[in-house]
């Protein structure tokens, strides 16, 4: 195993036990919350198909965040071609982790920001988007689960494994208040 798989399992372990100890998790209304929110960050899934899927979703965000400077958590290799220029492209990619498997540059940029909701749109679970979600420190973290990040987000998506990246974004979409 290498030192940043076994920096990465440390770092989430860490995160886990800073959300019981500080009672990250509260309760809040999600509609209004959503509604509100004037930063979202978006984080696309590190699969071109996730990618593809979420695209077609690009130009509805604007409807659900009306009021939102919205940003694009995304892998350099996907490719950002189909994210509309009005936001914000957050890239990364495996040469911006330190030795400890963390993307520090990227943490530093979201840190920057206050994101009010963070989406983790990825299916499978990504180290990178769990990372940029806990230490965006938005009150709203909405994901689909999984055991490695269930912990971490408040909003949590059951997906049947074999369901596909449309049926995905569709019911992802439609809690969200769209479909």
């Amino acid at each position: 195993m290498s030192i940043q798989k076994i920096g990465q399992k440390a770092i989430l372990q860490y995160y886990k036990i800073l959300c019981r100890i500080q009672h990250f998790n509260r309760v809040l209304n999600i509609f209004e919350h959503i509604h509100n929110a004037s930063q979202v960050l978006l984080c696309l899934p590190e699969e071109k198909a996730g990618y593809e899927a979420v695209s077609a979703y690009f130009d509805r965000l604007e409807k659900i965040f009306p009021s939102a400077r919205i940003s694009i958590l995304v892998q350099e290799n996907i490719g950002t071609d189909k994210i509309p220029e009005a936001f914000q492209v957050l890239p990364y990619n495996s040469s911006t982790f330190n030795i400890w498997g963390l993307p520090k540059t990227l943490i530093e940029n979201v840190k920057r920001e206050s994101y009010e909701v963070v989406i983790d749109t990825s299916r499978s679970f990504s180290f990178v988007n769990t990372v940029a979600a806990f230490e965006s420190q938005a009150n709203l973290r909405i994901c689909f689960n999984h055991p490695q990040r269930e912990d971490l987000y408040n909003f949590i998506i059951g997906l049947d494994p074999k369901q596909s990246w449309k049926k995905s974004m569709q019911l992802l979409f439609r809690f969200l208040g769209l479909e």
